[in-house]
């Protein structure tokens, strides 16, 4: 399937109309960053999921990635922070209220970075000892 720059999309949607057979989509509507909503329904799946099974990993997705430069502690961290400030749902706090699983943006957070400097080890080695840590991480409910 391809997908319609806006220009096509426009037109496509005025041709539809016309036909009388275009469909208006509901827009959702923003809500200020704190307030608690209901999660969507596969959000709600998978909240259901680990209540039933709280010692699953089964939704960690572990990801093990190589930096080909040395890079600092603190460089990674405010990269890490920068890519939570982009996205929303890296932000996202999930808890019940009066039975109802709830999600609420919690704005700015320090991130949770995790540093493990295996420079000290040979590179067959420090890969190994990466493959564990992760795999060991990626276990962790």
């Amino acid at each position: 399937m391809t997908t319609l720059d806006v220009d096509k999309q426009r037109l496509l949607m005025k041709m539809l109309r016309e036909r009388g057979t275009a469909v208006e989509v509901p827009r959702i509507a923003p809500v200020p960053r704190g307030t608690a909503v209901p999660l969507n329904s596969p959000q709600a799946r998978i909240w259901f999921s680990c209540r039933q099974y709280p010692d699953s990993s089964e939704y960690s997705i572990p990801d093990l990635r190589i930096m080909e430069r040395a890079l600092d502690f603190a460089t990674l961290r405010a990269a890490t922070a920068e890519l939570m400030a982009r996205h929303d749902i890296l932000r996202v706090r999930m808890f019940e209220r009066d039975g109802v699983p709830m999600q609420q943006d919690c704005g700015p957070i320090e991130p949770p970075v995790t540093w493990h400097d295996l420079r000290h080890l040979p590179a067959d080695q420090a890969a190994a000892e990466a493959t564990g840590i992760s795999n060991r991480a990626g276990q962790r409910p």
